[in-house]
């Protein structure tokens, strides 16, 4: 949950400091209803299968911001060839663990690397660079991100990317609801704020679709995008989803239908974009 906007951010190395400690302390227990409930997972599997369709398998794929290594073992079981980086030493102990228990070590690398320090791979290239549930909203400037990512893409390499938005019409819902409307109308601001996890700070920046393409837009061109969770609830209203389940696999198969449709793809509560490397 956000807390109240302080007057001023800290300096962003402050800010990296503060989301690793917050990803440390949850690592071990992340792959569970915290991070990986049934909504997360349905989120997750619709990234995966757009980087099935765009990618071939067999090519290298670079995770930012792997987390505790879902996506990379999922596609290394595919016969991509993985490499996942983290800020969190934690989170990539359990990416490693995760490769060898699933027998796909020898196509998963890792290593304890932040946004912050990407550019220490230049010279390494991929078929395609992928993002997911969030990640890049903990960093700014993402258009300096953007030009890395770039240089490590080879010609015509994707960036397939799952970003918490700004627009979702459930949490304004939720918190109206609950006579919260600071909460309401939180994503709403353009600037970075303080979102708590486990009584630890993530700094965090909502995006728009068109706002987080213009960052990019020197060096990648959009060739689609999408919404999740429009009429789907967000993975924190799991308890929602469960109590009617019935409900929940209709309004995904909503989501699914119309998700791309003008406006509504720019309300869920993530979007999934798809960008080509400019050349």
């Amino acid at each position: 949950m956000i807390e109240k906007a302080r007057a001023a951010s800290p300096t962003r190395s402050k800010q990296w400091e503060d989301i690793c400690r917050a990803f440390d302390r949850v690592a071990k227990e992340y792959d569970g209803p915290l991070g990986n409930n049934a909504i997360v997972q349905q989120f997750r599997q619709r990234l995966w299968q757009t980087v099935e369709l765009r990618v071939p398998r067999g090519s290298r794929l670079l995770d930012l911001g792997g987390g505790t290594g879902l996506d990379a073992v999922h596609f290394a079981r595919l016969g991509y060839h993985v490499q996942v980086i983290d800020q969190s030493s934690h989170m990539i102990e359990q990416v490693r663990r995760r490769a060898l228990q699933e027998g796909v070590a020898d196509r998963v690398k890792s290593q304890v690397l932040g946004f912050q320090d990407l550019a220490a791979l230049t010279g390494t290239t991929f078929d395609a660079l992928y993002s997911n549930l969030g990640a890049l909203n903990c960093y700014e400037p993402l258009a300096e991100l953007g030009a890395i990512c770039a240089d490590l893409l080879v010609s015509g390499g994707w960036l397939v990317v799952s970003v918490i938005g700004r627009y979702c019409p459930w949490e304004v819902l939720a918190y109206l609801l609950a006579a919260q409307p600071r909460k309401a109308a939180r994503r709403l601001t353009r600037r970075v704020v303080p979102v708590s996890l486990r009584d630890e700070t993530i700094w965090t920046r909502y995006w728009t679709p068109g706002a987080f393409a213009r960052e990019l837009a020197p060096r990648f061109d959009v060739v689609n995008y999408r919404g999740l969770g429009v009429f789907a609830p967000p993975p924190y209203l799991i308890g929602l989803s469960e109590r009617l389940p019935f409900l929940g696999r209709h309004l995904f198969a909503l989501d699914d239908l119309v998700g791309e449709l003008p406006v509504l793809r720019s309300c869920g509560d993530h979007f999934l974009m798809v960008l080509k490397r400019r050349d």
